[in-house]
């Protein structure tokens, strides 16, 4: 089994395969590949004081309206391909990230193992098969849309996983499908927008399963992934307010103790599993297009994003031209955090206290609405333009996706989106 041991070998893995590939570039033309992609992205939303994000693991910052940060990135790819059954592959993306280093850059670093034609083995760094974009998500040009929807793409922040792949692949009459399964270490950095503390997710037992059938024009798939014993490493200032609070239960005080040993209990993540279904369909004609993914997401503690939604988008291709519309939507499983007592009446220290703990918690709390229209322009085989808007009803409280602050982030409203970009590969 994987464990803190196996630490040690992503970082000497990722350093191997980047000699490896420094010293192919003496090889021939035909046993190496090089590709890449990117977006310049511009987004703007209405809201004086809230900050749109692509996903959550990106920096927040809840004074911007309008940047090109959340939607532009570029990334290389290097393919080596040693004969017909061994292979290299590498991937660094720049992007908005709370940390720019090597590890954080690299989306990809794998060996793949071909030892027939169904068998398909990998280990090192992949893609988490959690979701339909889940090898492409990072390559807006390879999709109808500006990006991913939120409420799915934003949620899971975890996009690659560093252990053994393994991936089945047949077909039945005329029906291909394959069967994959995943198991290894995910780590992530995410930012307090109050605090500007970071934080380290992780799991050294992550396990993923999918399926996936095609069907002359249908596609489908379903997936769970299992992200076990998860911990979190905690920046200064979150590790003294958790301090604070196991202090203050253990204080004798009545109900406010009482309380106070709940919310620790519940924003003390470490040791959890969290769970993730996702069921997914899709068409494309050459001239219409379908694609869906419903999901759930599972975890026993407050502290952890939990619900169920999905997403339907409907595209029609008219020469060069797709026009499009999305729906999406996240509806929490949970319910808002409230204050069971004042800890005011204690001291107006503990009442402002207890504010920051349960604003703390409900941070993570979404509840969401997105409607999308939008306009695909492909000017060139390696280039396209699209333009879409966004309209999205956040509900009480339901601003997990988004840079908010605990005065912002009370009362339900709703935001206008308005997106132009630039996709490219090469």
């Amino acid at each position: 089994m994987l464990s803190v041991a196996f630490w040690p070998f992503r970082l000497s893995f990722l350093t191997l395969l980047g000699l490896l590939l420094s010293s192919s570039c003496t090889a021939s033309a035909n046993e190496v590949a090089f590709s890449g992609f990117g977006s310049v992205g511009y987004s703007y939303e209405n809201e004086p004081d809230i900050g749109y994000l692509r996903n959550i693991s990106q920096p927040p910052d809840v004074e911007r309206n309008g940047s090109f940060l959340p939607d532009s990135n570029f990334g290389v790819q290097v393919d080596w391909a040693l004969n017909y059954q061994w292979s290299l592959t590498a991937q660094w993306v720049l992007e908005d990230r709370v940390e720019q280093d090597f590890n954080n850059v690299t989306e990809l670093a794998f060996i793949r193992y071909l030892p027939d034609a169904n068998w398909d083995l990998r280990i090192g760094r992949v893609g988490l098969n959690a979701y339909t974009a889940a090898d492409s998500r990072r390559i807006d040009y390879a999709h109808l849309w500006v990006r991913p929807p939120q409420e799915l793409y934003g949620s899971i922040f975890y996009d690659s996983i560093d252990g053994l792949d393994v991936t089945y692949r047949s077909s039945i009459n005329e029906v291909n499908w394959s069967a994959s399964l995943q198991y290894g270490a995910i780590s992530q950095v995410i930012e307090d927008e109050r605090t500007k503390d970071h934080s380290e997710a992780s799991s050294d037992h992550t396990l993923a399963i999918a399926l996936t059938f095609d069907y002359h024009e249908w596609s489908g798939r379903f997936s769970f992934v299992d992200v076990a014993d998860l911990t979190v490493s905690l920046g200064p200032n979150s590790q003294q307010a958790q301090l604070g609070i196991a202090q203050l239960a253990q204080a004798g005080l009545g109900a406010a103790s009482l309380e106070a040993a709940e919310i620790y209990a519940q924003s003390n993540i470490n040791g959890e599993s969290v769970k993730y279904w996702q069921v997914g369909l899709g068409y494309f004609d050459g001239e219409w297009q379908m694609q869906s993914e419903l999901f759930y997401v599972a975890g026993m503690k407050q502290a952890i994003p939990q619900g169920s939604g999905g997403y339907l988008m409907l595209g029609r291709s008219i020469h060069r031209f797709t026009p499009y519309a999305t729906v999406s939507f996240f509806e929490p499983a949970r319910d808002i955090v409230k204050a069971q007592s004042d800890w005011g009446l204690i001291s107006p220290q503990l009442g402002q206290f207890q504010q920051l703990i349960i604003s703390g918690i409900n941070s993570t709390y979404i509840d969401q609405n997105t409607y999308s229209l939008g306009i695909r322009w492909d000017i060139h085989p390696q280039v396209a333009i699209k333009g879409q808007f966004d309209y999205i009803q956040i509900h009480d409280v339901g601003y997990g996706l988004w840079a908010a602050d605990g005065r912002s982030s009370t009362q339900g409203r709703d935001v206008q989106l308005y997106t132009l970009s630039v996709n490219f590969i090469f």
